[in-house]
């Protein structure tokens, strides 16, 4: 209320108004900085922790959207610990490889996505961290494919239970399918003795398993009955 108190606080408001001039003529912005502006800008500074240097580097790659769009930015490198440049850079190259393998992998599933964000986020990343590599995702992707499993929750759940056997790579993969081909023979073999011309499908091999892991059955029993 008094006049020392009210200059304190306005010049308080315009402490950072330097450092949104450098941000603003990154930006592309020509308009007035406002205290909406000071608010996003001491957010960054003191609860992110950015320097100004980090948030110039930024807002230079920012198309569209100026402030809005770099405050997403700039949150999105904070949540992912990516708080220098070097750190942003690095970032940014993992994530472009990220997006180059989800495309991968949703071409190999005969799918389309015209925004792969979801993908990315929702899917291949939480692959990547249980240490999936690249060509072992889109290998479990073709298999998916070639049996019919054609959505991304279904190569999930797939994913999922390659990851509880410890199949995480493409070696372990490789084993991994030939024994299911020599599970698909052997079920072959039951379905033509039973009078059943047919390919092997999902529901063959679930009772299968049934068969020879839950109970224990001998292979010349299943081929009696049949």
């Amino acid at each position: 209320t008094t006049l020392e108190a009210v200059s304190e606080a306005l010049d308080g408001n315009k402490k950072y108004d330097a450092d949104l001039d450098i941000v603003f003529k990154a930006l592309r912005i020509r308009r007035n900085i406002d205290h909406s502006d000071r608010q996003l800008y001491e957010k960054w500074k003191k609860d992110f922790g950015f320097d100004l240097a980090t948030i110039d580097f930024v807002a230079k790659s920012v198309k569209t959207g100026g402030m809005t769009r770099l405050d997403a930015l700039l949150t999105d490198y904070y949540k992912k610990g990516a708080m220098s440049v070097a750190e942003i850079e690095a970032y940014r190259r993992d994530k472009e490889q990220l997006y180059t393998l989800a495309a991968a992998i949703v071409k190999s599933m005969g799918l389309y996505y015209q925004n792969l964000d979801p993908v990315v986020d929702e899917y291949v990343m939480d692959w990547t961290k249980r240490g999936f590599d690249d060509e072992t995702l889109v290998a479990i992707a073709r298999y998916c494919f070639r049996c019919g499993f054609r959505t991304l929750n279904a190569l999930s759940d797939k994913i999922d239970k390659l990851y509880r056997i410890g199949v995480t790579d493409l070696g372990s993969l490789e084993q991994y399918f030939a024994q299911v081909v020599a599970e698909d023979k052997q079920i072959e073999q039951l379905l033509r003795k039973a009078g059943l011309e047919r390919r092997v499908n999902q529901k063959d091999r679930a009772l299968y398993k049934i068969w020879t892991v839950d109970w224990n059955m001998p292979q010349d029993v299943l081929d009696f009955v049949a």
